[in-house]
């Protein structure tokens, strides 16, 4: 109640009214001009990654003055400009029927409404109603406000020039708060944790823009492609310094995957990249040395996670997950019960999560949108053999997505609801399904050429 009297409060004030007025004309304004809200979605998703880290032992340090109140700000931000595009998709006149929402979102959506009956069951009731709402509202903003837009190729790389921009955004931010005071962003052992609530969350941010970022590069104009670059090389730098191998893998695979297609092509240029440094460091060892480089780039700390184990000799993911699978085992149907109050937890893996705490009740749904999932890359691979002119637009769909999907198997984003992996994993499914439309259609129209002639 001392929250909502201090929210009415600040309404009431000259500022909140103030603020109000700013809000309508900014509405306005965005109203007559439909093309910003690639922009907006842009900063929606960098603002959905704002979190400051926490726990009993450690408490985040400031960031530089307006980036702190920057991240404080994060979540009525994200939802604030949430509800911006969600009007603005409200306005648009006629959109796309071709495009609409993926299948293997209801997959998800049945999970969320599963954490909705268990959370109330335990206790809570107003919270998890608007966790769920929220959900809904997502979906819909994301799929109506952005993928009824997509009409052309050039609306596509509108779409996924957002996700870049997120990204761009994120790495800049943290870069220059490095430059500042970089122990703001590694004070968690040492390992990146940046603008966002841990080195994990960090990790798999980066490494979700990551084909978004190799796609800017693909399309970027001369003048631009060195900023795309050199995001790209600090988006990485900061991957590693993060020390997560959920990160270093889903990352990997996105770079592999993007440009497989390309691969004897990168292949060479590897090989002999690889075999000019080897002279380098063997011609000069003196020079540089090249444990002096793999502590540079961050290398060393992420050699340290890989190696990391528990004190019962299994990795440390191993061993919630073997916990994960015994709570299955004892509760197949309906799942474990809450045993942390009313909170829900669903440990590191986004499918064991599910069948711990709900069973096969929460496991189908789970597995419909996991073979969903695989049957569109399944579409995106055999469509891009025949499509070379447009290997790059499938590559960015096929990348992000099994990227993430890659990556939800050691973490639980999957489970989340207002987070930059679910609202990005949204729009890589939505360019994914309007990159299969537009192809089925000027192969529609080919033969229509050329049964005319």
């Amino acid at each position: 109640m001392e929250q909502l009297d201090n929210l009415f409060e600040l309404i009431l004030s000259p500022l909140g009214i103030g603020i109000g007025f700013a809000g309508l004309a900014f509405l306005w304004y965005c109203l007559k001009n439909q093309q910003i809200v690639y922009l907006l979605m842009g900063v929606c998703l960098f603002c959905a990654s704002l979190a400051r880290y926490a726990d009993e032992f450690v408490t985040a340090p400031p960031l530089f003055g307006p980036l702190e109140i920057l991240r404080s700000m994060g979540r009525p931000l994200t939802i604030g400009l949430l509800m911006l595009v969600f009007i603005l998709a409200l306005s648009i006149p006629k959109q796309n029927e071709k495009i609409k929402v993926p299948l293997p979102l209801f997959g998800l959506i049945i999970v969320q409404y599963l954490i909705l009956i268990k959370s109330i069951y335990y206790g809570t009731l107003a919270f998890p109603i608007f966790y769920f709402l929220l959900f809904l509202l997502i979906i819909f903003t994301l799929c109506r406000g952005l993928g009824s837009r997509i009409e052309s190729w050039k609306n596509f790389d509108q779409v996924a020039g957002a996700i870049a921009l997120a990204g761009g955004i994120f790495v800049w931010i943290n870069s220059f708060q490095g430059v500042v005071g970089r122990d703001a962003i590694v004070f968690v052992q040492g390992r990146f944790s940046g603008t966002t609530g841990n080195p994990n969350h960090a990790a798999v941010f980066l490494a979700t823009v990551f084909p978004a970022l190799l796609y800017a590069i693909t399309k970027s104009k001369k003048g631009y492609i060195i900023f795309w670059v050199a995001t790209t090389l600090l988006a990485f730098y900061w991957l590693l310094i993060s020390g997560s191998r959920t990160g270093l893998i889903m990352a990997v695979m996105s770079f592999l995957l993007f440009f497989s297609h390309k691969m004897l092509y990168f292949l060479v240029r590897i090989i002999g990249w690889g075999l000019a440094l080897s002279l380098f460091f063997y011609l000069l060892p003196g020079l540089v040395e090249f444990s002096d480089v793999t502590e540079v780039i961050g290398w060393d700390g992420m050699a340290k996670r890989i190696n990391r184990q528990s004190e019962g000799g299994l990795d440390t993911r191993a061993k919630i997950w073997h916990i994960q699978l015994r709570n299955f085992n004892e509760y197949p149907i309906f799942g474990a019960p809450v045993y942390y109050g009313d909170r829900i937890i669903f440990g590191e893996n986004s499918w064991l999560g599910v069948a711990a705490q709900f069973g096969w009740t929460g496991l189908i749904p789970m597995l419909f949108f996991g073979i969903g999932m695989i049957h569109k890359m399944i579409l995106l691979w055999k469509t891009r053999i025949y499509n070379k002119a447009k290997a790059n637009e499938l590559s960015l769909c096929f990348a992000g997505i099994i990227s993430l999907m890659t990556g939800s198997f050691s973490e639980a984003y999957l489970l989340g609801n207002l987070s930059f992996p679910v609202m990005s994993m949204i729009l890589y499914l939505i360019l994914a399904d309007a990159s299969l439309v537009f192809l089925a259609a000027e192969k529609k129209q080919k033969k229509r050429t050329s049964s005319t002639d």
